[in-house]
């Protein structure tokens, strides 16, 4: 695999931030036009909207000849982090608290349920564009 330049790494931010702006709309309009009672159709848009996001860019990373699974190392690090935090809520709420000034334990335990399932719906992503990328390589050439 080759190594990625300073472009490809902009780009990858750049894919990065229209997948947190994608995913924020989503937010918006499962809030406005969803029901209230919803929850898991809401949770799935919220887990989808990343994974495709994220599908696109590995697959054209992977087209590129880029290797995407440094991404996927640090994604599963990181669900794994939160899920730390998540176990400690008391103590990542009193954390968090030094910042804000504000201790909230449900709040805290809310936003880290959403970025679980965000950084979950993107090493979901990388995994599906690695293989449409493997399947395009090996059915396409026939």
């Amino acid at each position: 695999m080759n190594n990625w330049t300073q472009r490809d790494i902009l780009l990858a931010v750049f894919a990065l931030l229209l997948t947190y702006i994608a995913e924020q709309i989503t937010r918006l309009l499962i809030g406005t036009l969803a029901p209230t009672n919803n929850t898991l159709l809401a949770l799935f848009l919220l887990f989808l909207v990343p994974m495709l996001c994220i599908a696109v860019m590995a697959y054209w990373f992977k087209k590129r000849g880029r290797d995407v699974w440094g991404t996927a190392v640090v994604l599963v690090s990181l669900i794994f982090l939160l899920l730390f935090c998540g176990y400690h809520n008391t103590a990542t709420t009193k954390f968090i608290s030094l910042f804000t000034g504000h201790y909230n334990l449900e709040a805290t335990g809310f936003g880290l349920l959403m970025a679980i399932i965000y950084c979950g719906g993107m090493l979901a992503g990388v995994g599906l564009g690695c293989l449409i990328w493997r399947y395009r390589q090996k059915y396409m050439k026939q």
